[in-house]
């Protein structure tokens, strides 16, 4: 039996701006949603989805696992498409209890 969990972030819905560059994206991005749209077109082929700023919940959340959808939570340390530093990434204070009851649940029951 497929017994696994999925975390992934809502954090932002793609949107597709004007001069919109894919590779400047990566360094100098004109917004979060300029960014989320490239990386979600690659990944789902829909860059109006919603996800983390990179990954969209449609790729993330895996079929047949239980799925846990983290409100806000960004995919990155940083802003994507820039250099700011966030605290709503996976790894920030604020998200790592939600996810890490499950991973402590899982090994617990292994």
């Amino acid at each position: 039996a497929f017994n696994a969990y999925s975390v992934a972030g809502d954090a932002i819905t793609g949107e597709k701006k004007e001069g919109n560059l894919p590779i400047l994206e990566l360094i100098e991005s004109q917004s979060e949603e300029s960014t989320a749209f490239n990386a979600y077109s690659v990944s789902c082929g829909d860059g109006s989805a919603t996800g983390d700023g990179i990954v969209p919940l449609v790729s993330a959340h895996l079929d047949g696992a239980e799925q846990l959808t983290l409100k806000g939570c960004l995919h990155s340390i940083n802003v994507a498409g820039s250099l700011r530093p966030t605290d709503r990434s996976y790894l920030c204070e604020y998200f790592v209890d939600d996810w890490l009851e499950l991973v402590a649940k899982k090994l617990h029951n292994s």
